[in-house]
Order: C-alpha cells, then sequence, then structure tokens
C-alpha cells in the first residue's frame, strides 16, 4: 500500500492554475470576439451601411432645402394654373388638391430617394456683400 497522492485528483496549486488558465483563455475568446464584432461593424461602416449621425443630421437638411426649393418655386411658378383650376369654385377644390398633392408626393418620393445630391450653403454675410 501506498500512501502517495490519488492520479486521479489534483493538488489544489494545479487546479487553480488550471482555473485561471481556463479564465485567461475565455477572457481570451472575448476579447477576439468583440474585436471580430468591430472589424465587422468597420466594414459595414465603410460600405455605407452605417453613418455618423452628424452626416445623416447634415443630410436630412439638405434633402429639405432641396424640398423645399422645389415646393417654393413650384407654387411661385404655378400659382395663377392653381388659382385658375378652382375657378373661384370652391366645389372644384377637389381639383386644386389634386394637383398640388400630387406635386406634394412628388417631391417626397424625391426626398425619400437615396440619390446623391449637393447642397451648397451660404453664409448669409457673404450674400450681403456680394450684393454691396
Amino acid at each position: 500500500l501506498t500512501l502517495g497522492k490519488s492520479p486521479d485528483v489534483a493538488d489544489p496549486a494545479t487546479q487553480d492554475l488550471e482555473q485561471l488558465q481556463r479564465e485567461k483563455l475565455q477572457g481570451e475568446v472575448a476579447r477576439l470576439k468583440k474585436q471580430l464584432d468591430k472589424m465587422g461593424f468597420e466594414m459595414e461602416r465603410d460600405q455605407g451601411k452605417y453613418m455618423l449621425r452628424s452626416d445623416l443630421h447634415r443630410e436630412l437638411a439638405g434633402r429639405w432645402l432641396v424640398m423645399d426649393q422645389a415646393m417654393t418655386n413650384f407654387f411661385r411658378s404655378k400659382a395663377s394654373r392653381l388659382v385658375s383650376v378652382v375657378h373661384g369654385d370652391p366645389e372644384r377644390i377637389p381639383d386644386f388638391l389634386e394637383s398640388v398633392l400630387s406635386r406634394m408626393r412628388k417631391e417626397l418620393n424625391e426626398f425619400a430617394n437615396t440619390q446623391k445630391f449637393q447642397v451648397i450653403f451660404v453664409d448669409d454675410k457673404e450674400d450681403d456683400t456680394a450684393d454691396a
């Protein structure tokens, strides 16, 4: 009969070391997963799937300006046509509304498209000095 340690039972120091190695490995796996997630996000961002909030706000402001200008131009250039549509007759209001709403839907569709366009912002001060 031998009074040594059983080969199936590891000493507490070995168990602690194995536990530390498991925790280290789990930490490394978690770090690598985060790294992969970050790389995946960066790739999708570079492909245009995501954009900065400030870029989104600038894009929406630009689109709003384009839509505003288009609607303003429509009403200014078509004012006489719009007035003639109803001939002062309240019963022809549906014709008037159809004309205006049709144009509004067209502009909203343009507003919602994903095509690129350029908007140039001019500072009011610069604009005033150009007129002088």
